[in-house]
């Protein structure tokens, strides 16, 4: 069945006085409006507060918007200009203290700070000055994860049109932050946003907003005051009401296995690293903060009983750490070290596999009006001369493979590299290596201590490396 847009559940709200839509809207849009409105604030208190205003809005208005709102249309923009308008309101007093401390995080090099140091205080100062359209735009596309075929549905336009409209959107947005100084390029821009813009709320605030808004419709004109001071209550107070909302359902006991579960794995995980290396102690730090949150996440769990949004925040810590056992598998198996008599048939095997592929893409350069191919797809299976794509010394195929120099033969120099070694590969010193191939034929095996072989392939690659 396909999911309700924004427009459909506010108007079933307004119309029939349906609580469940209302509190659908705010298990969609929570995180996002609490991250907006911490990153401006900075105080989790004052941004749950915040947050709380903007869906009361909400339920204050339903019936005007929900008459104007187009039904497949998203409410992503208007949350978002109400969470700043009301942050605006609440900064007001100390504006100029938080102007001193942007101006020296935007100060910070970009050796000491990371993409998102730099971006992060002045995102929504940035947005701000977009247009509606361009604002709506990237809030679909980054806060909150759309495809293009959704943002086109929720803006009424083509998927073409959404891309587009995205496309310029980013690159005015990119201009806003070289007006305050903060210089980045589309690509980081947008991997950073739609990395860091929205984090996960603390546990419970949905259904905490839900019912603290939904609330205020029952109240009438001589409790308002009453209302008011409610809304105003001390952190202690909202925390123990919170806890007292969620403890009413709790979560359930399969999810709660799965996590069980994916705690053992990781558990025996810990048994089986291999030697310390920089990125084995990264790993190991990762891991270590993934049992404190299975241990927290636990101790949640003996307080609550049966909640619907702990339900869902579960399943997906379920996810999270399904993909972190994997990934560290992953790297378990990449800085495995292999052993001299497997290296030493790997070696001449995949010599010889490159100086194959070095003469078929010169066949094909000759038979193609002296061009080199782009990509090794394009090479034809029966023509490479391969022995067996399952090589003794490993799976050497031809994804183990990359073009870097795919152009005119006439262009390449006798030493032009043109293939190189997909990944880089550990030998039985511990050391990182990588094969190239040039145009000649010959191949090179080029070791580095850290994995890192962009300054080589800087002085050596005559071409720019193209996409593989």
């Amino acid at each position: 069945m396909q999911e309700k847009s924004d427009g459909e559940l506010l108007r079933k709200y307004a119309d029939e006085a349906n609580e469940a839509a209302f509190r659908e809207i705010v298990t969609r849009h929570a995180d996002m409006v609490y991250a907006s409105a911490l990153r401006q604030v900075r105080s989790p208190e004052l941004a749950r507060d915040i947050a709380q205003t903007v869906f009361a809005d909400l339920v204050r208005k339903a019936p005007s918007l929900g008459s104007t709102l187009a039904e497949s249309a998203s409410l992503v923009g208007w949350l978002y200009r109400g969470t700043r308008f009301a942050a605006h309101t609440q900064l007001r007093d100390n504006r100029r203290r938080q102007a001193r401390e942007r101006q020296a995080m935007e100060n910070l090099t970009s050796e000491t700070a990371t993409e998102w140091e730099r971006i992060g205080p002045v995102l929504d100062e940035a947005m701000a000055d977009l247009s509606d359209e361009d604002r709506e735009a990237l809030l679909l596309r980054f806060f909150k994860n759309h495809d293009f075929r959704a943002i086109g549905v929720a803006l009424g336009v083509s998927d073409d049109t959404a891309q587009k409209r995205v496309s310029r959107a980013l690159e005015r947005l990119r201009a806003e932050f070289n007006r305050r100084g903060v210089t980045t390029t589309a690509v980081a821009l947008a991997a950073a946003v739609s990395t860091n813009a929205v984090s996960v709320g603390p546990v419970g605030l949905a259904a905490t907003l839900s019912t603290a808004a939904l609330t205020g419709t029952t109240l009438t004109t001589a409790a308002t005051a009453t209302a008011t001071k409610a809304i105003a209550m001390t952190t202690l107070q909202k925390t123990i009401i919170a806890v007292a909302l969620t403890a009413a359902v709790g979560v359930g006991i399969y999810e709660a296995r799965q996590a069980s579960r994916l705690r053992t794995q990781l558990e025996m995980l810990q048994q089986q690293q291999p030697p310390a290396t920089e990125q084995n102690q990264q790993l190991t730090k990762d891991r270590d903060d993934a049992l404190r949150q299975l241990a927290a996440l636990r101790d949640e769990n003996e307080h609550l009983n049966r909640n619907t949004a702990e339900l869902a925040k579960l399943r997906g810590e379920v996810g999270r750490l399904r993909g972190e056992v994997a990934q560290f598998n992953q790297m378990q198996e990449r800085n495995k070290l292999p052993t001299q008599d497997g290296y030493n048939e790997r070696m001449p095997v995949m010599s010889a596999a490159m100086k194959m592929l070095v003469n078929a893409m010169n066949r094909f350069a000759r038979e193609n009006n002296g061009q080199y191919p782009t990509n090794l797809n394009q090479l034809e299976p029966g023509r490479l001369g391969w022995i067996s794509l399952n090589a003794p010394g490993g799976d050497i195929g031809l994804d183990s493979f990359e073009v870097v120099n795919g152009g005119a033969v006439k262009d390449a120099l006798s030493k032009t590299f043109l293939v190189r070694e997909s990944t880089s590969h550990r030998n039985p010193d511990g050391r990182w290596e990588r094969f190239y191939a040039s145009s000649v034929g010959s191949v090179e095996r080029i070791q580095s201590n850290d994995d890192n072989f962009d300054a080589w392939e800087r002085l050596h690659m005559v071409l720019p490396v193209s996409s593989k």
